[in-house]
């Protein structure tokens, strides 16, 4: 054990925690060159009235608005993905306006597409935010990724805890070791493979400053030990964090306020705020209205396949659960057999395990009751467009908790006083989190963890994600 602990420090104190921002700022750099590069061209080939030599001396525009991504915090290695869609958006939105009103309020010697900017800048907020996401993920596979996390266990806790903890850590955090304060604080040598070790003697160690994070699991009360815990992990590692259940708001927009020379922590329910409830069904309004027009086509092409391949209505309708517990009737394109009720109870009757399988999950595996145009929409969602017009009509919001029936709400418990004070929503953060694939439980807690975090960037993140949580049919039913 103490040779296993000497080489973790020898691993703390190794790691360059200045690598992982680099490699973001050379990911821009070459994503912002290469976007701006090919839409100067295409705009020169399509007949610009311009020099390209009067856009490449513009090479320093490049670190500025690398500069202004750093400003908004975009390089904090540690962000959720919202608020890194959040500091990537507003970076290109600032640089874009900067450039926008030079160009108009300056005279220069030769001319600027808009054009240019425009698209440019549309292609990079979309861009910028997945490149981010896709090297963060790419890139933590390798050992020297991520920040070197040290647990601190310091009140009892199961192991299931800690490898649940473990196992939902940002993707920029990679535990090394775990120290336990008393004997029984965890049970075993290993966790997931990490070593377990007495944290009093670790600590109490001489030794440098180690570049890694300490996470402290427990709540540090006068007299209690946790004190002298925290001042030596100061001593050590460059970040300490306090992680406790009672603290488990699950908010990303918390912040520390000072409380009397206490450290409090202000946490707003953002989505049960009236003012942001306006602003979101406007949004909802503007939307839902543009995508109805823009998608009229599709929607009459999958009518018409629907009621050529099966009798029976183009629409099913299904009531749900919405705001304030009032029923309404969801809209979607029907993809069962006209008779889907009987049948299904049929099926239940006569075998236990479906039965079980539906009182658990609400949904069956393989539904017999599917049609073979049914099954398509609903591993591609399209089933699901006709609720554009619940949308309109003020039932549901294109984002939001998954709507469900009646029978759901004992599975929500006390939780779904939260809930249904917003309205469901086409798509929300359970759907692009794994869909079907998540156990019913995990589903209720991306709902209320929706409604604690709710901003425009959470939103917008969701939207932008649920293309590709359709595409991942396996996790569709």
């Amino acid at each position: 054990m103490p040779q296993y602990a000497d080489t973790t420090g020898s691993l703390l104190s190794g790691r360059k925690s200045a690598a992982m921002p680099l490699v973001l700022i050379g990911l821009d750099t070459l994503v912002i060159a290469a976007v701006f590069a090919t839409t100067v061209y295409a705009r020169y080939l399509v007949g610009g009235d311009f020099l390209l030599s009067e856009y490449w001396v513009q090479w320093p525009v490049v670190p500025l608005y690398i500069l202004v991504i750093a400003s908004f915090g975009g390089y904090d290695m540690l962000l959720s993905q919202p608020q890194e869609l959040r500091a990537t958006s507003l970076g290109t939105i600032f640089i874009i306006a900067v450039l926008s009103s030079v160009t108009f309020w300056m005279r220069f010697s030769f001319s600027h597409s808009r054009a240019v900017l425009l698209i440019g800048g549309s292609i990079l907020l979309v861009l910028l935010p997945t490149a981010h996401y896709g090297a963060k993920r790419f890139f933590s596979r390798y050992a020297w990724w991520g920040f070197p996390t040290v647990f601190y266990v310091f009140e009892k806790k199961e192991t299931h805890y800690i490898r649940l903890i473990m196992q939902r850590l940002h993707v920029c955090l990679r535990p090394v070791l775990l120290l336990r304060h008393r004997e029984d604080s965890i049970d075993g040598e290993t966790v997931e493979g990490i070593a377990v070790l007495d944290g009093t003697e670790y600590l109490s160690r001489p030794g440098q400053r180690l570049d890694g994070i300490f996470i402290f699991l427990g709540y540090p009360q006068l007299g209690s030990g946790a004190r002298t815990v925290l001042r030596r992990a100061e001593r050590r590692f460059t970040r300490t964090i306090i992680l406790h259940e009672s603290l488990n708001f699950g908010n990303q927009w918390a912040k520390p306020v000072d409380m009397g020379h206490h450290l409090g922590l202000e946490v707003v329910q953002r989505l049960l705020d009236g003012k942001r409830l306006a602003a979101k069904r406007l949004v909802d309004l503007a939307l839902s209205v543009l995508l109805l027009v823009l998608l009229s086509p599709l929607l009459l092409l999958l009518a018409t396949a629907i009621v050529s391949t099966s009798p029976g209505p183009v629409f099913f309708r299904h009531n749900r659960m919405g705001r304030g517990g009032k029923p309404f009737r969801a809209w979607k394109f029907r993809t069962m057999v006209s008779n889907a009720s009987a049948v299904l109870q049929k099926l239940l009757d006569a075998d236990p395990a479906l039965r079980e399988e539906w009182e658990t999950n609400q949904k069956l595996a393989k539904d017999p009751r599917i049609t073979p145009i049914g099954r398509l929409l609903r591993r591609t969602s399209l089933d699901e467009l006709p609720q554009l017009f619940n949308v309109l009509a003020g039932d549901m919001s294109l984002i939001g908790p998954r709507p469900i029936v009646a029978a759901e709400l004992k599975k929500y418990g006390e939780r779904y006083e939260m809930v249904s004070r917003v309205r469901p929503g086409m798509t929300g953060l359970w759907q692009v989190s794994g869909r079907s694939s998540l156990p019913y439980e995990m589903r209720v807690e991306l709902d209320t963890y929706y409604i604690k975090n709710w901003s425009f960037w959470l939103d917008l993140y969701i939207m932008l994600k649920t293309p590709w949580a359709i595409l991942r049919f396996g996790d569709a039913q």
